[in-house]
């Protein structure tokens, strides 16, 4: 899934959320609070279509979360427009739904991002995906996906 230009000026507006509750002193994110967070959207994912702001649902630079079902439809994403669509063909996602719960280490378009994910329940799994320079990639131990 890519950003397009407009989310992408909507999460460099707000630097001050990797400052203020994410990155460590090396500027990475750090992964105890993408974890804390995670927990937090993995408890009650209705949070995610609750704050009207999407940005709230960011992290660092490139960070976000969203959540796809097990029909390979996105059920949320911070791009509204990808909601309701399907990517059951996609082989990533039936690796996501086949998984249920993991890290994948994807390269798209020559960057790496850093998937992590989990079925929060029997028809959804949520999702956070981060540009893998903006974390330490050891502290996730992540699988490659090819």
């Amino acid at each position: 899934v890519r950003m397009n230009s407009t989310y992408s000026l909507v999460a460099l507006m707000i630097p001050a959320l990797c400052v203020s509750i994410a990155c460590s002193t090396s500027g990475t994110l750090a992964k105890s609070a993408i974890d804390r967070r995670f927990a937090s959207y993995a408890a009650d994912p209705a949070q995610l279509g609750a704050v009207h702001a999407d940005a709230a649902h960011t992290m660092g630079r490139s960070g976000y979360f969203y959540i796809i079902g097990t029909d390979g439809r996105i059920r949320y994403h911070p791009q509204r427009a990808l909601i309701g669509l399907s990517f059951m063909e996609n082989r990533f996602v039936k690796r996501l739904i086949e998984s249920r719960e993991g890290c994948i280490e994807q390269n798209i378009e020559g960057r790496y991002r850093i998937i992590k994910f989990k079925m929060i329940d029997t028809a959804r799994i949520l999702c956070f995906s981060v540009s893998s320079d903006e974390v330490d990639r050891r502290e996730f131990r992540c699988d490659e996906f090819k």
